[in-house]
């Protein structure tokens, strides 16, 4: 009596290959994906950790840099005009003046007139969360889709409540954050929106000196698309950074705004100038009780949770999606928490 053959099933298991797969191809694994930002959880742990960024840099106003801020600020309002010349200390009374905060100033004495010191800490709120949710949106255009990323958002806060104040480079690093986000969903394969560097690179230069910045961030990604090969990418990137360098002339000051920074680098040993703490070397003390010392030593390496592998496990391997090897596919936000050791 014979037997007949046993049907065998046509579904690969474990890591087998498809019957129709050709000969050394690797069987189709799909990558675990990450915690969608419309999860439940995922809203909640973006409402603790924005309350977290807020409680950071809700402290005592000590400097007292801001009362010029806003008196020029008020000027602006009052006149309807940008004053050009130095009107605010008797040695250089009537001189030419480069002030490429204008804008700042403009922007943050309404907040001042309306609401006193609670509406400077309005100013600190609105900034620091724009910044901090642009850069979240980049992290996760990255690929960090689990709840560390949010982790390191709260420490990063921490670093930056120091500069915090109500100064220019809160407002700065809205358009810094927005600049990040445009160039990586570019170089990720998606929309180029590269356009928009141009009015950035505007705002950015009647708002700060450091809009230098800027353009060293689209030089990065301009040198990637290069060593890439993507030279249609590449020309369009050069060209962006061409017209955002054009628009930066269209400020009230000219070219000695743009010089500015420049100028500070060149006679920095100047007697005047030692006194800027900005151009002073950095007094690491500073920053002994922030979360700093922690971030470099371990912050890593624990937020990650990654098997030494002789490399660097940092914030990219405790964002970075499961490896593809994995035989078992773990669901929820474990599957954005962990990282493999192993290249896929």
């Amino acid at each position: 009596m014979s037997r007949r053959p046993r049907a065998r099933d046509s579904r690969p298991r474990g890591g087998a290959k498809p019957s129709g797969a050709p000969p050394g191809a690797r069987a189709p694994q799909v990558a675990a994906s990450g915690v969608p930002a419309t999860h439940p959880a995922m809203i909640a742990a973006f409402v603790v950790a924005a309350a977290c960024v807020l409680v950071t840099v809700s402290f005592k106003l000590y400097e007292t840099d801001f009362w010029h801020h806003l008196l020029v600020g008020r000027v602006i309002w009052e006149r309807h005009a940008i004053p050009t010349t130095q009107m605010w200390s008797w040695p250089t009374y009537g001189a030419p003046e480069a002030n490429s905060a204008w804008a700042f100033r403009a922007l943050v004495w309404p907040f001042w007139s309306a609401g006193g010191v609670p509406g400077l800490f309005v100013w600190r709120w609105i900034t620091t969360l724009a910044a901090f949710a642009l850069l979240c949106a980049t992290a996760r255009r990255m690929g960090a889709r689990g709840f560390a990323p949010l982790v390191g958002l709260v420490v990063c806060a921490l670093i930056y409540r120091l500069r915090s104040q109500i100064r220019p480079e809160t407002l700065v690093a809205v358009p810094m954050a927005l600049e990040l986000l445009i160039l990586e969903a570019r170089r990720r394969g998606g929309a180029d929106r590269s356009v928009w560097l141009i009015p950035i690179a505007w705002i950015w230069a009647n708002t700060h000196i450091s809009y230098y910045l800027g353009f060293f961030l689209i030089g990065v990604y301009l040198v990637e698309d290069v060593l890439s090969g993507r030279r249609v990418g590449a020309r369009r990137l050069a060209w962006m950074a061409l017209g955002a360098a054009a628009i930066s002339f269209a400020n009230p000051f000219g070219a000695r705004a743009l010089w500015q920074p420049f100028e500070f680098a060149l006679h920095r040993n100047d007697i005047m100038y030692r006194t800027i703490t900005e151009l002073k070397p950095v007094d690491w003390r500073r920053y002994v009780h922030t979360a700093l010392p922690g971030s470099w030593a371990g912050g890593p390496r624990w937020c990650s949770g990654a098997r030494p592998c002789g490399r660097w496990t940092g914030w990219r391997s405790c964002c970075a999606r499961r490896s593809p090897r994995s035989r078992s596919r773990p669901s929820g936000s474990s599957a954005s928490m962990r990282s493999s050791p192993r290249r896929s």
